[in-house]
C-alpha cells in the first residue's frame, strides 16, 4: 500500500467525519459523494498494467455522476466552495473526454489529468466545513473548542 493511498484515505476520512459532525447539507452531501466515488472507483478499475491506456468506462461514469451531483449541490448551495470543487471535477471529467477524442494522448498525462484534482477537492471541502463550523459558532456564540 502506497503512502499516497494512506494519506489520501486518511485525509478524506477526517474531512468527511468533520463534515458529518459540523457540516450542513452541502458539506454532508459532498462528503458522501466523495466517499462513494472513492470506494467505487477501485471496484471498476482495470489492472494496473492497463490503467490509463484507454478511457475506462466505469471510472468515466463515476466521474460523470460525481460531476452531476456536484453541479446539483453548486446550484442549490449558498456557498462559494462547491463551485470550486465542481470546476475541478469538470477538469477531471474533461480528461476522459480528451483521451476519448485523442486515444494517442500520453498515458501518464492522462493519468495526471484524471487524478490530480483529488487533493485540492478534499482540501476545499475541509475549508468549506471549517467555515460552516465558524459561521455556526458565531451564530450560536460558541468557539471552536
Amino acid at each position: 500500500m502506497s503512502i499516497y493511498f494512506i494519506l489520501f484515505w486518511s485525509s478524506l476520512s477526517i474531512v468527511s467525519f468533520a463534515c458529518f459532525k459540523w457540516g450542513e447539507e452541502p458539506e454532508k452531501a459532498v462528503a458522501a459523494m466523495f466517499l462513494a466515488a472513492a470506494v467505487a472507483t477501485p471496484v471498476v478499475r482495470s489492472a494496473i498494467a492497463l490503467r490509463y491506456k484507454d478511457v475506462e468506462i466505469g471510472v468515466f461514469l463515476i466521474d460523470a455522476c460525481l460531476l452531476a451531483g456536484l453541479v446539483w449541490i453548486t446550484v442549490r448551495a449558498d456557498r462559494w466552495w462547491p463551485l470550486c470543487v465542481t470546476a475541478l471535477q469538470l477538469l477531471t471529467f474533461l480528461s476522459h473526454v480528451g483521451k476519448a477524442v485523442n486515444p494517442s494522448l500520453w498515458r501518464y498525462g492522462y493519468q495526471l489529468m484524471a487524478t490530480w484534482a483529488g487533493w485540492p477537492m478534499v482540501s476545499i471541502l475541509a475549508v468549506g466545513v471549517l467555515r460552516c463550523r465558524l459561521r455556526r459558532g458565531r451564530r450560536d456564540g460558541i468557539s471552536l473548542g
